[in-house]
């Protein structure tokens, strides 16, 4: 299991949470504020962090391989109600979107 550490409002994250479901089997997602004396479980990629933030990214998320995955809530109502999802499916979509890409980029040379 790989420890997904979140940094985000609480309430982005309750969302995240309730959504992601059957992926819990493979990651598990931490409330970074929440739990400060935690630190990231060194998995064979580092630790793993998602940031989510309500400003403009250039995209629905970013991915840099030292600091991590970030998820951009701007304009996301907007984009649930195109798509026909919910908010949580969201997040969800574009976390694993993000870590995938991250891990991808770890293990990958030829991507870096």
């Amino acid at each position: 299991m790989i420890d997904v550490f979140v940094d985000s409002q609480r309430s982005d994250f309750t969302r995240l949470n309730l959504a992601s479901g059957i992926l819990q089997r493979r990651y598990r997602f931490v409330e970074r504020g929440f739990r400060e004396h935690d630190e990231p479980a060194h998995t064979e990629t580092g630790p793993t962090l998602l940031g989510i933030s309500r400003e403009p990214l250039g995209g629905l998320f970013g991915v840099d391989k030292e600091a991590g995955v970030f998820i951009s809530t701007w304009q996301s109502k907007g984009l649930c109600g195109y798509a026909g999802i919910e908010f949580g499916t969201y997040l969800v979509l574009c976390a694993m979107l993000g870590l995938t890409q991250l891990r991808a980029l770890h293990f990958n040379p030829i991507l870096q």
